[in-house]
């Protein structure tokens, strides 16, 4: 079950990935921008599966991304969130897309956005505060904020 929630308030972030070679050009550090895409942590993209389900790649099927996953497991959220892009159809993975800066508010908004009650298909969010009607898995936000920093092009999250 996917998740829009839009996120109050403006995050400074990074951009991490080669959106699109044209709309690099035109991206530069002090932009407002907008982007919705599935919230990934960090941690998860580099392991390449999700923590809590290895059998899932983790930029092939961020939509099984459990809440759980992303906001109860400490390592998961003390290592940061990314915004994915669309799925490049050429290797089915989610692009990299946005290093979102202040993970509190990633935090605070997707335990509120993510159910609390038992699920039969994830781990229960034990820190979530939705009810049986809000998703347990799938985090997908609209984040709006100012380009910090463009990366500097090396591989993995934090260098691009």
């Amino acid at each position: 079950m996917n998740s829009y929630f839009h996120v109050h308030g403006y995050f400074m972030f990074l951009l991490v990935a080669y959106l699109h070679i044209t709309a690099i050009a035109a991206i530069e550090v002090g932009d407002n921008v907008c982007m919705t895409g599935y919230i990934m942590d960090i941690f998860c993209i580099d392991l390449g599966v999700l923590l809590d389900n290895r059998q899932i790649t983790t930029l092939e099927e961020p939509e099984n991304h459990s809440f759980h996953c992303l906001f109860d497991e400490s390592v998961c959220y003390n290592s940061g969130y990314v915004v994915l892009g669309e799925k490049d159809p050429k290797t089915s993975l989610h692009c990299l897309g946005l290093r979102l800066e202040e993970s509190n508010v990633v935090i605070d908004t997707g335990r509120a956005a993510g159910s609390g009650e038992k699920s039969t298909t994830h781990i229960t969010c034990r820190t979530c505060t939705g009810d049986a009607s809000k998703p347990v898995s799938g985090y997908k936000a609209t984040v709006k904020g100012t380009v910090k920093d463009l990366g500097d092009g090396s591989s993995g999250v934090l260098g691009q």
